[in-house]
């Protein structure tokens, strides 16, 4: 029997959209619909719809129902189903939908189940198609939807409520994040849209609005640099129509570069300048301007611009699927955290101070050839520094950054040698400023023709100034290509978070799934992970749990870098819990969970570990998330695939799960997941 007739959930790097990462089992997404007559198409037949306080009428119109909220204080505006077909239970997974038109006002309404309030359960209603899913805080009959706020008008239509059976993970990041794509390239994990631009690559010299001094031809628009001032490059077209409030990412090739700058705007809101040779990205958020897309040349801007493109991006929350040391993908998760360099890629940049002792300034800008060669990112923007040769680990490009005492700082940068100088060494130091005690962390680095991450061990800095300086020097490499520099607090370095002129924050990325007790077996089951930590001094935990720390199945890093911990909890005391110290984490690792009464087991890479013969089952398991299950010790780390089961399984079927070799489950896993992987919605 294969383990794919026992399994109920398995979660993979494979789908996703903004916000959710969908699991490959279940495939079913809905239950039955619980409203009847969700497009009005009868009236108010299985309606209860009240009027407003001020005696303006709810009116059934052609495409739904016209909403009006007056001044009442109580939200008076109202609709509810109250068939007999609906019968919510208490703690499963819902998902409202409806459209939503014709606005005047403002926008959020709420949900009440049999006529109780959860400020929870809200509704944005200037959504083309607001959708919420929620937890059933009660059992419930009806539903009830109030507006909210007052002096709004709406039309609701299409109304749908069904039990929510999948087991697809809510992401929350709410800020961008990069990974490293299958490519090996770093880039931020996020959804295009489509083409905005016509003619991007200038193939006829049409669709642009050219300034004095732009031309066009050859599949370039060339700027002579002969302008008195501000020049545009303008697009109208259908950009006009770009939404506001929408970000879009820009990119445009610059070649044949001599001076000068461009300046891109989307509807009159700009990124800031850019120069030199390559391909620049930036990203901006649309104001409410008349032009589409504006490539401002300064008033000294020579060079030629190609390959000009604009569509609608979303990164905010969007699962991170990381290739990072080849091979299959895994789910990433970090901790919030905050790049203290401020030109990350930008060593020209007058924020980088270059010695001349220790940098030879007559080169490039200020001893920097910017923009000179393919970075970890694909694009044409990584730095040479140019070296001159000396001792002194203080002289050479240095960069002040803002710290604290007694806190934990980690440094990690791109290198890579060019030429003669592979197999020569950079040097780095990190150290306080001045004042107090001195404390460093320095590193030699042996270049090499590939970029490589250097990740230099933590520094904790002490002292009256503890302000740190971040040099980076050399006594026989006399360059070496530069990217990505960071310098964040915490005892590990994490993904790269770009930055350009100020200090750059990524928040932590949360995954979670409850109300899916029909998904999980409280009194028997096998709850199974492949991951791998980062290694921290603090608990780092994956769990099945009924929404608190005191009923769960969990595993993961104990306290310390090198000791695995798992468990099985039932009325906040641990029913079996084995734990490993010390643990190698450098691959993954494959554990399973097995829970009954008086019957537990760990299982890993293949080996029984531990048995518990005594003990009772945890209880109502209704949630997947990645911390304790009370948000608690979050699990920051990799993660290649969860799985749950119904049934505890039998030690062939543990040793088949968790070991090396092939068998039918994993052949027909790799079958389905072939399906489904990298499905962007």
């Amino acid at each position: 029997m294969s383990l794919l007739d026992d399994v109920s959930i398995v979660v993979t790097p494979n789908g996703y959209k903004a916000g959710e990462l969908y699991a490959v089992v279940p495939t079913i997404a809905s239950g039955t619909e619980q409203v009847v007559n969700g497009d009005f198409s009868n009236g108010e037949t299985g309606w209860s719809i009240s009027d407003a306080a001020d005696s303006a009428t709810q009116t059934i119109v052609s495409g739904g129902l016209k909403m009006y909220s007056g001044s009442a204080a109580d939200n008076s505006n109202r609709m509810s189903q109250t068939t007999s077909t609906m019968s919510g239970q208490i703690g499963k997974s819902y998902i409202l939908k409806l459209t939503a038109t014709d606005f005047i006002g403002s926008s959020t309404g709420s949900i009440r189940l049999d006529g109780v309030y959860d400020p929870s359960n809200l509704i944005n209603f200037t959504a083309a198609t607001p959708e919420v899913r929620f937890i059933a805080y009660r059992n419930f009959t009806y539903i009830k939807f109030f507006a909210g706020g007052v002096e709004k008008y709406y039309t609701v239509d299409n109304v749908s409520l069904q039990e929510d059976l999948g087991a697809d993970m809510d992401v929350t990041r709410a800020t961008a994040a990069t990974r490293v794509d299958e490519a090996g390239l770093v880039n931020y994990a996020e959804i295009i849209g489509s083409e905005e631009v016509t003619n991007g690559d200038f193939a006829t010299d049409s669709d642009w609005i050219k300034g004095a001094n732009w031309t066009i031809a050859n599949n370039l628009a060339t700027s002579d640099g002969s302008q008195t001032g501000n020049v545009s490059l303008k697009q109208l077209n259908s950009l006009t129509n770009l939404t506001i409030g929408t970000n879009y990412k820009v990119q445009f090739t610059i070649s044949g570069y001599e001076s000068g700058v461009i300046n891109p705007h989307i509807r009159g809101v700009q990124s800031g300048n850019v120069s030199g040779n390559g391909t620049k990205t930036s990203y901006i958020i649309a104001g409410n301007g008349s032009d589409g897309i504006n490539l401002y040349a300064g008033s000294t801007f020579v060079g030629s611009i190609s390959d000009v493109s604009i569509k609608e991006v979303t990164r905010d929350n969007v699962p991170r699927i990381d290739y990072s040391g080849g091979g299959c993908p895994h789910i990433l998760a970090e901790p919030q955290r905050t790049n203290l360099v401020i030109y990350s890629e930008d060593f020209s940049n007058a924020a980088w101070s270059k010695s001349s002792v220790g940098i030879d300034t007559s080169i490039g800008t200020n001893g920097i050839n910017p923009n000179i060669a393919i970075s970890p990112d694909g694009t044409l923007n990584s730095d040479r520094v140019n070296f001159l040769l000396q001792s002194d680990r203080d002289s050479g490009m240095y960069e002040i950054i803002s710290a604290s005492t007694g806190n934990s700082y980690t440094t990690s940068v791109y290198l890579k040698g060019e030429g003669s100088n592979i197999g020569k060494t950079i040097k780095i130091r990190i150290k306080r400023v001045t004042g107090g005690s001195f404390v460093s962390v320095d590193a030699d680095y042996v270049l090499t023709g590939e970029w490589v991450r250097l990740e230099m061990n933590p520094l904790t800095l002490s002292g009256a100034n503890s302000n740190a300086l971040l040099v980076f020097t050399s006594n026989d490499a006399t360059s070496c290509l530069m990217y990505g520099c960071q310098v964040e607090e915490g005892s590990y370095p994490t993904s790269i978070i770009p930055t350009s002129g100020s200090t750059v924050t990524r928040n932590q990325d949360i995954f979670t799934r409850d109300g899916i007790g029909s998904l999980i077996n409280s009194t028997e089951g096998v709850f199974f992970a492949e991951w791998k930590p980062k290694l921290s001094s603090d608990y780092s935990l994956l769990t099945i749990n009924n929404g608190t720390s005191g009923s769960s199945v969990l595993m993961g890093k104990g306290a310390s870098s090198s000791t695995i911990f798992i468990g099985v909890r039932s009325g906040y005391s641990y029913q079996m819990l084995y734990t490993l110290s010390p643990y190698d984490f450098t691959n993954f690792i494959k554990v399973a969970v097995k829970w009954k009464v008086n019957d537990f087991a760990v299982w890993i890479d293949g080996v029984e570990v531990a048995t518990d013969t005594s003990g009772n089952a945890p209880v109502g398991l209704n949630k997947l998330s990645f911390d304790f299950g009370d948000g608690g010790f979050d699990f920051y780390g990799e993660v290649k695939q969860l799985q749950v089961y119904k049934t505890a399984l039998t030690d062939e079927q543990l040793i088949q799960l968790t070991g090396e070799s092939g068998t039918d489950f994993y052949e027909s896993y790799a079958e389905m997941a072939s399906a489904l992987t990298y499905t962007i919605q």
